[in-house]
């Protein structure tokens, strides 16, 4: 295979990378403020439940461990979110 075939081949391959990845992140984009208000809404439930099982402690320290890994998805999404709202910033600012 000459070097500009094989340079042909790799750019159509980064390409389709590329648009496979925007597809991704435009699918995640479309469906992450639901998935931050579902974790909100979790944590609501939690802190509820919390309150009932105030006194049982075996209760409380198995919601307190789920509550703990309910608030590190919501402040991954967080921070998701914003790495994609940047993106589709700068994408609209290049339309």
């Amino acid at each position: 295979m000459s070097t500009a075939l094989f340079c042909k081949f790799l750019l159509k391959s980064f390409k389709l990378l590329l648009v496979k990845r925007i597809e991704e992140e435009q699918k995640e984009y479309d469906t992450i403020d639901e998935d931050i208000a579902n974790l909100e809404a979790k944590l609501e439930d939690l802190d509820a439940e919390m309150m009932k099982n105030a006194t049982n402690s075996a209760k409380l320290s198995e919601l307190t461990a789920e509550k703990e890994k309910v608030e590190q998805q919501l402040e991954e999404k967080m921070d998701r979110w914003v790495y994609l709202n940047d993106l589709a910033e700068q994408i609209a600012a290049q339309n």
